[in-house]
């Protein structure tokens, strides 16, 4: 499990001081796992979060587009909002 810390940003309706989002990998033949699945855990926070996502991987692939998109999106939202020679400069790759 590799984890990465969250925030929701300002204005959230809860803090999320010290919230994670753990992705990872799991095939147990010994627990009765068939194949492997893709795990999600959200872990933290000031209130005790504590959820597990299990994806098969086709469903996993499926969510990796849909972040890949939003993400997409909200970058092309925020290079919108600068000046043009900024979002410019900030595109270019070396």
């Amino acid at each position: 499990m590799v984890y990465q810390p969250v925030t929701l940003g300002p204005g959230a309706p809860i803090r999320t001081d010290g919230l994670a989002i753990g992705v990872g990998v799991r095939f147990n033949t010994e627990d009765g796992d068939v194949a492997p699945y893709i795990a999600i855990h959200i872990d933290g926070g000031p209130n005790g979060l504590d959820e597990d996502i299990f994806l098969r991987p086709g469903e996993a692939y499926e969510v990796g587009k849909l972040i890949d998109a939003a993400v997409m999106d909200a970058t092309s939202a925020t290079l919108s909002l600068l000046p043009p020679r900024l979002a410019n400069d900030l595109l270019e790759v070396e």
